[in-house]
């Protein structure tokens, strides 16, 4: 079975199926391995004991760089390149080709501090504050001009580096429900948006069937963001807002895009989405640069044919398609962080193979020994020594080498992101969702 999704609503167009190899995987090519590394994190004289370390493994591709914006630029304009730059060349030196991040999942402490307008505003009016990641509005302008800079920057430094093999665009948009926003450059984006969609506000009443509950609005700027209210706001307004924060998302992410098409014209360039993220269309992200890439965290799902349906559904959303992180055994950040036995990653990788993923990264080579995510399980533990996954990856990549293509798959399955949308927001079954749980 393979997946097509659609930017409009397909129940209600002419069906528009997928064709090339990013439809079907009956071709299937080799699969590289790769691993997400944070070289800030280490002593760089360890640096190339992991380089060796990861091609002896039979890794071939290693992502950096994508929270490392405090380490780039630790004051306006004062950049520090050193340190990347001796990254980037171990690694490649070593035979690694670098996926490089932009960091503007991260954006530094003192930009928050100098520029505190930038932070997002959550439904019930408080900003979000720093000391996370993803704390930032997706319509402010003054973020997009930081998020310009930051990026202009790093391709005027590496946008020819033999070194690099591909970008990676911000990191898991949308998620930690960060694509939605309510500060007042939003409202004003907001109303905008409206207008330009609906043209009138006659239009828009009647399209919302705003006669009930005598919701009919006299102008745009009468319509506020759907804050938390006394009960249900129209289901018509919670599809416009969802509609409205993706296409605020993308603009910032397109932004990215033609710093790096423009300056760096031999990488490819992706955005990788968390594969339980509902927020933006997996098509319309994979197609700012050609690439699908998704971050997959089976532990993370509702099981896994959830897990093997959302592989599926990035897989047929661009000819070329990447798993940019995977767990390599226990995850940190669910409710009940369960074991992961012996042979489960095996059989992860093996999905992969199967839906024809071109890529699969894990996430992470080393225990972190600070910071956040620090319980989170990597190749190597804490010590640097040698997780308990490792030998059955090293196994795994030897027999997936060898790999021959899959049976091309003989159904389909319409899947809408403005579908999933709606039922978010007229629930009438716990748990209910708009994927392989329904069938």
């Amino acid at each position: 079975m393979w997946y097509v999704s659609y930017p409009e609503c397909g129940l209600r167009k002419h069906a528009r199926w997928a064709t090339g190899a990013g439809s079907i995987h009956g071709s299937l090519r080799r699969m590289r391995f790769g691993v997400c590394y944070y070289p800030e994190q280490w002593p760089e004289d360890r640096w190339a004991i992991d380089a060796a370390a990861m091609v002896d493994l039979g890794l071939e591709l290693v992502r950096i760089g994508e929270f490392a914006w405090a380490k780039m630029e630790p004051t306006r304009d004062s950049f520090d390149w050193g340190w990347l730059d001796r990254a980037i060349e171990t690694l490649s030196s070593a035979g690694l080709g670098v996926v490089l991040g932009t960091p503007t999942a991260t954006p530094p402490v003192w930009l928050m501090r100098e520029h505190p307008e930038i932070m997002s505003v959550a439904s019930d009016g408080r900003p979000r504050p720093y000391g996370s990641r993803r704390h930032t509005c997706p319509t402010s302008e003054r973020f997009r001009e930081e998020s310009v800079r930051i990026v202009t920057a790093m391709v005027e430094r590496y946008g020819d580096d033999e070194g690099v093999v591909a970008w990676q665009i911000d990191n898991e948009p949308g998620n930690h429900d960060s694509a939605r926003c309510w500060c007042d450059p939003c409202q004003n984006a907001f109303t905008e948006w409206l207008e330009r969609r609906y043209g009138t506000i006659a239009s828009l009443n009647d399209a919302w069937g705003a006669e009930f509950w005598s919701t009919t609005y006299p102008d745009f700027e009468s319509i506020v963001l759907p804050k938390p209210t006394v009960t249900s706001h129209s289901p018509s307004l919670l599809l416009a807002h969802r509609r409205f924060a993706a296409d605020q998302v993308i603009s910032g992410l397109e932004a990215q895009a033609e710093i790096i098409a423009a300056g760096a014209p031999a990488h490819p360039f992706t955005s990788n989405l968390y594969f339980g993220d509902r927020e933006l269309n997996p098509r319309r992200v994979a197609g700012i640069g050609g690439l699908a890439s998704c971050d997959a965290y089976p532990q993370g799902t509702s099981g896994p044919i959830e897990a093997r349906f959302n592989l599926a559904l990035h897989r047929s959303a661009a000819p070329t398609a990447w798993v940019m992180e995977h767990q390599a055994g226990r995850i940190n950040w669910t409710e009940r962080n369960a074991h992961v036995g012996e042979g489960q990653v095996a059989q992860w990788m093996r999905e992969a193979a199967a839906e024809g993923m071109d890529a699969f990264l894990f996430f992470r080579w080393r225990a972190g020994r600070s910071g956040q995510e620090q319980y989170h399980t990597g190749l190597l533990d804490h010590h640097g020594e040698p997780g308990p996954s490792y030998e059955e990856i090293r196994k795994t990549i030897g027999e997936l080498a060898d790999a021959t293509p899959t049976d091309a798959p003989r159904a389909a399955l319409l899947w809408d992101i403005e579908d999933l949308w709606s039922i978010d927001s007229e629930v009438h079954a716990p748990g209910a969702t708009h994927s392989a749980l329904t069938l």
